[in-house]
């Protein structure tokens, strides 16, 4: 950025001292350096950078000078860095004004980058509003000193003009003590503040490349050290140099060595700002403690190059860190810790999970040093168990996300994993599958019906009707009492098991009905779904005996005389006067009918004894049983 000419005003040059972002007020512009306080620049070839009288081919005061003086200074207090280039006539075109060209110095802080600049310092002269421009160099390398940086300038007023007449500001010029062309020298000094500098502390390594410029942006008129108006950055940068409180210290010391300003190690000695740190041993004799033995091959001092230089507890020498550590084989290592783990050079319990016993199968190497340990994931743990912790132990679960696919539940009460939870993890509500609360699985059984889980499927029941202990699901069973008259399971010949007939083997009655009738079976039902005759009886003879014979008792369609038998059940027993065709009838003609049932015995005259028609009486029969069957007799 340039001024115009026209700005002469101490107001407008206060705004130039503005419009730095770091720049101070007027009242509090740098203090100068003594002479004795510069620090000389060196050259890449060891010695101060000179500069040939002539070289360049405009004016004098552009002619950077010192054939056998130093060309360039700089110097630093902590708060500003100053530069100082020798002319060869002054700059100054007024007392207060400087020649409208320019004067300045690239600055390197990049130790890995010697082809490039990060920062330009110039003094931009305008005649009337002088200022030194500070910009940062964002663009690409180049290598070449009169490359333009490519930042946003910020500036610095170069003079004073608050007081009369106008006193230095940021830059200067005073006379030097040299007339190389027979004339005397001058000095121009200039200065930014190190707090504009961003990045750069105290410690940061820093190459400087200065010169004339008549386009005030890149250096290209005379470049310093040069002898000519053209050069390459990397082929001028000067060496490395620290610059803060005490001035700027060329990096060339056993403290702060090289392009980087490092401290040399061991024995090294600096071989220079631009030479770096070099080897210094050629025998354990110039080494001391803590690296008293010499690396011949390197020349460095190290603590030791062999198991000789070392004793316990550190007896081995680990030859790539040439430092002695406790072991760098099994062979340095015993019980309990028997295996050397070579990244740290320290005996442990195992390298790998090779090296451990079944009991903790895992090598835990996260705290350093392999210990065998039960578990190292959770993986490793048993359902009972299973949180692996830092330690490597297993341990209790605490949220189910701590537990498996294949026992997603944590049992807060057992601290375990389970299957289920609750019985809706089993199956649906009438499955006849519950969650055993104790060992969390999955088991069969029925919930007894008070907190609303899992019940028995259709055809089942469960085993309890309350309480909270869970009960077994059991199939439903034959309910019937008396002679024939419950309902069996299906299709099993006999019952289950569980239930059978409310007779004891027979009816109620002494051994048989009174009405002589008894159960076809002795103690169970014979097998069908109903007794093997339809009411039980299977006739009636006329003598008054009846057993369960079958479904039918009449042999034949009539009796003899013609009557009609009845055969429903084998309740009742034809009256024929000739006879029944039956088994079970006397066959006389005139003999007194019995209906059975209850022990008692309603006898009539047959024909026109009773003077009741043989319809009535079969009724009759049938009422009387029926209310036997009824009674349980």
């Amino acid at each position: 950025m340039r001024f115009g000419t026209g700005l002469a005003t101490a107001c407008l040059l206060s705004a130039a001292v503005s419009v730095a972002g770091n720049a101070r007020a007027a009242s509090t512009y740098p203090v100068w350096p003594a002479d004795s306080q510069w620090d000389v620049v060196m050259s890449q070839g060891g010695g101060p950078i000179t500069d040939p009288v002539g070289d360049n081919s405009g004016q004098a005061f552009m002619d950077i000078v010192g054939p056998n003086d130093p060309a360039v200074y700089v110097y630093s207090d902590g708060t500003d860095l100053f530069f100082r280039l020798r002319l060869d006539a002054s700059p100054l075109q007024t007392p207060g004004h400087f020649y409208a060209q320019g004067w300045g110095c690239m600055i390197n802080t990049n130790p890995a980058d010697a082809t490039s600049y990060q920062w330009m310092v110039m003094v931009q002269g305008n005649q009337s509003a002088d200022f030194v421009g500070l910009t940062p160099n964002t663009g690409a390398a180049g290598n070449n000193a009169g490359f333009a940086p490519s930042g946003t300038t910020v500036t610095f007023a170069a003079w004073d003009t608050s007081v009369t007449p106008s006193a230095p500001g940021y830059a200067r010029s005073v006379p030097a003590p040299t007339s190389y062309s027979g004339n005397p020298d001058a000095f121009i000094d200039f200065s930014v503040p190190l707090a504009s500098l961003t990045g750069v502390t105290a410690a940061t390594p820093m190459r400087f490349l200065c010169g004339t410029s008549t386009n005030k942006a890149g250096l290209s008129n005379d470049i310093a050290g040069t002898g000519s108006a053209s050069a390459t950055i990397s082929g001028t940068l000067s060496p490395p140099y620290q610059c803060g409180v005490n001035g700027c210290v060329s990096c060339d010391s056993a403290s702060a060595c090289g392009a980087a300003c490092a401290a040399c190690t061991g024995a090294q000695t600096c071989g220079g700002a631009l030479v770096g740190c070099q080897n210094g041993c050629t025998s354990s004799a110039t080494c001391t403690a803590p690296t008293p033995v010499c690396d011949t091959a390197t020349g460095d001092c190290v603590q030791c190059t062999s198991d000789a230089n070392c004793a316990a507890p550190t007896p081995a020498c680990d030859t790539t860190t040439h430092t002695c550590v406790q072991c760098t084989s099994n062979a340095s290592c015993q019980a309990p810790t028997p295996v050397c783990d070579t990244t740290t050079g320290t005996c442990a319990q195992c390298g790998t999970s090779a090296d451990c016993p079944s009991a903790t199968p895992v090598c835990n190497t996260t705290t350093g040093t392999g210990v065998c340990v039960v578990c190292g994931t959770n993986a490793q743990c048993p359902l009972t168990a299973p949180v692996c912790s830092v330690a490597g132990a297993c341990g209790a679960c605490a949220t189910n996300g701590d537990c498996p696919a294949v026992a997603p539940y944590c049992n807060p009460s057992t601290g375990g994993c389970a299957v289920c939870a609750t019985d809706s993890n089993c199956g649906g509500p009438s499955s006849g599958v519950i969650c055993d609360p104790t060992t969390g699985n999955c088991v069969p059984g029925c919930d007894p019906g008070v907190d609303g889980g899992n019940v028995c499927p259709s055809g089942e029941a469960c085993s309890v009707g309350g309480g909270t202990s869970p009960g077994v699901c059991l199939p439903v069973v034959d309910a019937g009492v008396g002679d024939g008259g419950g309902v069996q399971d299906s299709g099993t010949g006999v019952d289950s098991g569980m239930v059978v007939d409310s007779g004891t083997g027979q009816d109620s009655g002494t051994g048989q009905d009174s009405g002589m009738v008894a159960d076809s079976g002795t103690g169970q039902d014979s097998g069908t779904a109903q007794d093997s005759g339809a009411a039980g009886d299977g006739g009636l003879a006329d003598g008054g005996t009846a057993g369960d014979g079958g479904s039918k008792a009449d042999a034949g369609p009539k009796d003899a005389g013609g009557d009609a038998t009845v055969t429903d059940g084998g309740l009742l027993a034809d009256a024929s006067p000739s006879g029944d065709a039956t088994t079970g009838e006397a066959g006389a003609e005139n003999d007194t009918g019995s209906i059975g049932g209850g022990g008692c015995a309603c006898t009539f005259a047959r024909g026109d004894d009773s003077g009741l028609p043989a319809g009535a009486l079969a009724l009759a029969g049938v009422l009387v049983l029926a209310t036997r069957r009824r009674r349980g007799a």
